[in-house]
């Protein structure tokens, strides 16, 4: 009997026996329409439910029919589902591919059995839960998920497509319950609108850790009033590319919006690229506490309530490429607001690069404090005159700050314990507090104007815009201008700290004041170019050098170069300058109020060609003397053309 069918077999078709000894036949199946051609009218809503399927279930292999015939070859692994019986009453066994052409209502929940493909030629399902066990979808991008369809389970699904689903609300939610945190997968979402459903205090679509995505299309949040209703949450291992994310800051009635954040990122390895992202009632971006090796790379915020994007840890952050604009609801109101939640937090190796500012409180906003030190480097930052304060640090925090090519306004440093740099950077007022007492910072390169009217003052501190601040560092080779108006109390302000140094620079001012505090060691002021009527020295408890700088004074002080109120007995020198006195309308003149410590006035030489220097004797012109003051080896030169 078997021989019988063997040889029956080989005259109606081909015996396979391939190497796990399945046996196969290929035999031509005698129906009017080709394999191909029946796939193709199944892609169309009129053939979906033609009945050019046979009524018999067909079982075959995944393999493709010989090149120019209309044969498949048979095997136990293939179902091919039957329109005429139920879904759920098909896919009943582990281990097959149950190959769709019809659409089927499911009716309900549908649990695939363990290891099964679901293979798509046509039709669609409805209506119903799938929830797969290790379950794969084959399919080409068109729809095969009808309305009403929710995803859930396990799957072992790697590329799966938004056009896969009917655009109805939440349909994302269920595009992304494919994924897998176990496996890497690949999402696209295809140029349309979709709408997510806020929940409160989580993200209304979660992204799982492996996932790349590729956005074509505008995702938005639906209105709420929750607080804290949250777009999207990213796990970790993901990379997020293109589209449009749009929060309910113009339907969302809560009070103080801050937690409804675009994107909440956690974990390592996490990418935004190319996003935009608008009207969140939060952050644009919150990378959260443990967060590490994230790239926000070519992303515009705009219109978001707190703050553009929000650094609360952990390690090698990169920003880069980014535009963000019109953050003004709730404070800070920063572009970049760099905060550890609390004092255990690590928030090191944070980079900022080509961000591009406007219409907001802070461009970078330092803050927070933590007992872990931070490298912050920030590189090409352009703040536009809507941005009230281009950068402020306040933080106690040993952060180590970088600055490179700064542009914009009001660049104010409050507290920090770390090094800070300022390097080829154009800043318009720029103030450093009292309280900054203990860093090291260096201001190099820059172009430094101050402006009164541009100043906005934080706090009651700092309400006065006439003044540079400036403790325990250095400037070098800047450009210092002030251009305010010329009453006696304005000009550039400058409190030294311990060893501070200002080096090669140009000075442009009215007035321009020196003084020191408490724990200053030495101040010296030397090769700098100055051009001022008033320069005064005050109270100073430290002494001050002014070696080889060329001073050019000119208007109406009746003291161009006053030295008040010096106490400690230390030593201020004036050695070695060029002073500039052709423009004096009255003569010059060193004043001591309180002349109990010692002031030596050492080898200047004064350009005079109006002799208008009383002369004193020797040397020495135009001076008051005390006992506490030694001149000796000045000049007075009738022309300035030898300098």
């Amino acid at each position: 009997m078997k021989f019988v069918l063997i040889a029956l077999m080989v005259v109606m078709g081909t015996l396979h026996i391939n190497a796990r000894d399945r046996l196969s036949i290929e035999v031509d199946i005698p129906i009017s329409v080709k394999k191909n051609q029946m796939t193709d009218d199944r892609c169309n809503a009129a053939s979906k439910k033609s009945g050019n399927i046979p009524k018999r279930l067909v079982k075959e292999t995944t393999n493709n029919p010989l090149p120019g015939s209309n044969s498949i070859e048979f095997s136990a692994d293939v179902v091919h589902l039957d329109p005429s019986k139920s879904f759920v009453e098909q896919v009943i066994a582990a281990n097959k591919v149950y190959v769709v052409y019809n659409d089927f209502n499911l009716g309900g929940n549908v649990t695939i059995p363990e290891n099964c493909i679901l293979k798509f030629e046509g039709g669609t399902l409805s209506n119903g839960t799938l929830i797969g066990t290790n379950t794969v979808i084959e399919a080409e991008r068109k729809c095969i998920l009808g309305p009403n369809i929710k995803i859930s389970g396990k799957w072992n699904t790697k590329t799966v497509y938004s056009s896969w689903f009917t655009n109805e609300v939440n349909c994302l939610k269920h595009l992304f319950n494919f994924a897998s945190n176990e496996t890497e997968n690949d999402i696209y979402i295809d140029n349309e609108t979709y709408y997510l459903s806020p929940i409160e205090n989580r993200a209304a679509l979660i992204v799982p850790a492996h996932t790349r995505v590729y956005c074509a299309g505008k995702i938005v949040l639906s209105t709420s009033n929750f607080k804290g209703a949250k777009i999207i949450g990213v796990k970790g291992d993901c990379t997020w590319t293109g589209g449009t994310i749009e929060g309910d800051i113009n339907t969302n009635s809560v009070d103080d919006p801050q937690y409804g954040h675009g994107f909440e990122l956690e974990g390592a390895c996490n990418n935004i690229i190319n996003v935009t992202i608008t009207n969140c009632n939060g952050d644009g971006v919150y990378i959260s506490e443990g967060s590490r090796n994230v790239t926000i790379d070519k992303v515009n915020i705009k219109s978001c309530s707190r703050n553009g994007i929000s650094v609360i840890g952990d390690n090698n952050i990169m920003i880069s490429n980014c535009i963000i604009s019109d953050i003004r609801k709730t404070d800070p109101k920063a572009c970049v607001d760099i905060e550890p939640n609390n004092e255990d937090v690590k928030n090191r190796n944070i980079s900022i690069t080509n961000l591009t500012c406007s219409n907001a409180n802070y461009g970078v906003s330092v803050a927070g404090n933590t007992k872990n030190s931070a490298n912050i480097n920030v590189t090409n930052l352009y703040a536009d005159e809507t941005v009230d304060y281009v950068c402020s640090c306040y933080s106690t925090s040993s952060f180590n700050l970088l600055f490179n090519n700064v542009i914009g306004k009001n660049f104010i440093i409050t507290y920090c314990t770390g090094p800070i740099c300022i390097n080829n950077s154009t800043i318009t007022n720029f103030v450093v507090g009292t309280n900054v007492t203990d860093n090291h910072l260096m201001v190099k390169d820059c172009n430094i104007t101050i402006k009164p009217e541009k100043w906005i003052a934080p706090t009651s501190v700092y309400t006065d815009p006439k003044w540079v601040y400036t403790l325990s560092g250095s400037y070098e080779s800047c450009v210092l201008n002030y251009e305010g108006s010329s009453g006696s109390s304005n000009g550039l302000f400058f409190l030294f700290g311990a060893y501070t140094s200002f080096c090669n620079n140009i000075i442009l001012c009215k007035n321009l004041y020196f003084n020191s505090d408490t724990k200053a060691k030495s101040t010296t002021v030397s090769n700098n170019k100055i051009y001022a009527s008033y320069i005064g020295f005050m109270q100073s408890e430290n002494y001050i050098t002014l070696e080889n700088n060329y001073i050019e004074l000119s208007g109406e002080s009746v003291y161009p170069i006053s030295m008040c109120s010096m106490t400690k007995n230390l030593v201020s020198r004036l050695m070695y300058n060029v002073i500039n006195i052709n423009n004096m309308i009255n003569r010059l003149t060193l004043v001591l109020d309180t002349p109990d410590r010692a002031i030596l006035f050492i080898g200047n030489t004064i350009i005079d060609d109006n002799n208008k220097l009383m002369n004193l004797g020797g040397h020495n012109y135009g001076w008051t003397n005390s006992d506490n003051i030694i001149i000796r080896n000045n000049v007075v030169v009738p022309t300035r053309d030898n300098f």
